[in-house]
């Protein structure tokens, strides 16, 4: 199973600025963990990626660390969906 990956304006804002204010060796990693987010998010192993880390009427979210990216998804079973939530840069913890 392949999940499509949909990532809101909140979430691909962060990820930008978080890039913007990278210097250069920061700004290939965060690429870096960024693509490599996005191949296992769109595998079959998106459901049990990462940890659960629950939000206030989202208990569902799941936090990848992906040094030094933190990715908050949820994933949408049945719609073979994964919702990117947020990033941050590691070490980070909700």
């Amino acid at each position: 199973m392949r999940y499509h990956i949909h990532v809101g304006k909140p979430a691909e804002a962060e990820l930008t600025r978080l890039w913007t204010q990278a210097d250069s060796a920061l700004r290939r990693a965060i690429t870096q963990a960024a693509y490599r987010a996005d191949q296992i998010l769109s595998s079959s192993a998106a459901p049990t990626a990462g940890v659960s880390c629950p939000k206030p009427g989202l208990p569902s979210t799941r936090c990848l660390d992906i040094g030094p990216l933190v990715v908050e998804f949820i994933v949408m079973i049945g719609f073979d969906e994964v919702q990117i939530r947020d990033y941050h840069l590691a070490p980070w913890r909700p």
